[in-house]
């Protein structure tokens, strides 16, 4: 008798402890997880205080709902220049860190939506190519490199009428012979012939999904020289100067030394020295490279 109440008002006190015990614990998780609340709306404040942001309390301090903040006659935040991209961010308390990673990756999102908007939807898949060359290839190593133009992608069929014409029929034989699907590239170049003490030759690149075809010149009405694989490349090298210098290494080691549209040069032709429309040569340095190892690394 005695040994079974003895149990039964332990078991009794146990459990009024374990009861307690889970009260406390409880409000104390309650109070961390207020004080989390409130630090990550203090540190969520500061940082639409330094972007330049609307915060809650700027709108209840104008005695307007948060909902209708956004009304006719309201003034939208003063922008950032650069979007706040150069602001330096608050130091994040140690009890949201975990949240400030989610916060700052939303963030870099809202920016490149706030720089794509600057860009017409059409042309994102350009953009995106430029972005990969800038900072995938060139890295810094030429100051131009056609940022700034517009990537045609096919300048051999802008030419002449005539040599237009010659390079589509000759761009039609050579599609129904290697089954291609595009043309990424194309262009003339200015070609170094090996032993030759330095002699060149006018010929024409044509860049596809899978192979870079060398062209003859206009005069030989663009005819296929030779088929060289993209499997082949090894690595491609440029110079920092404006004379679009491009060495593309393959792996039996007998290298392709040529220029695009290579500017002011003595003996070169006219077609080589300067654009159809008279002005000076567009750089197509990065746009070729760009073709050329976006197909490589697929």
């Amino acid at each position: 008798m005695i040994p079974n109440l003895v149990i039964f008002l332990q078991k009794m006190w146990r459990g009024y402890l374990a009861r307690e015990y889970y009260k406390r614990l409880r409000a104390a998780h309650i109070i961390m997880g207020a004080y989390r609340k409130y630090k990550l709306r203090s540190y969520v404040a500061e940082i639409q205080k330094i972007l330049g942001f609307t915060t809650i309390a700027s709108n209840k301090s104008n005695n307007a709902p948060f909902r209708n903040n956004r009304t006719r006659n309201s003034k939208p935040p003063q922008a950032i220049p650069s979007c706040g991209l150069d602001v330096k961010w608050p130091k994040a308390p140690s009890t949201t860190r975990r949240v400030v990673g989610l916060i700052q990756a939303a963030y870099r999102r809202w920016w490149a939506l706030q720089i794509l908007r600057r860009v017409p939807e059409q042309d994102w898949p350009q953009t995106r190519l430029k972005i990969f060359c800038h900072t995938e290839l060139i890295k810094g190593r030429r100051s131009n490199w056609g940022l700034n133009r517009d990537w045609k992608g096919d300048y051999l069929l802008s030419e002449g009428l005539n040599q237009a014409r010659d390079y589509q029929q000759s761009f039609q034989k050579l599609q129904q012979k290697e089954k291609f699907r595009q043309v990424l590239f194309s262009s003339r170049i200015l070609k170094a012939t090996p032993g030759s003490a330095g002699k060149n030759a006018e010929r024409s690149i044509l860049v596809t999904e899978n192979s870079i075809y060398k062209l003859d010149g206009p005069k030989g009405s663009f005819k296929n020289m030779k088929a060289l694989p993209l499997n082949t490349i090894r690595g491609m090298s440029i110079t920092s100067g404006s004379d679009q210098l491009v060495v593309i290494h393959f792996v039996n080691d007998r290298d392709l030394v040529m220029a695009l549209h290579c500017g002011s040069v003595q003996g070169v032709s006219s077609w080589v020295v300067s654009s159809p429309n008279g002005g000076p040569s567009p750089d197509l340095t990065g746009e070729f490279l760009t073709m050329v190892a976006s197909q490589c690394l697929k």
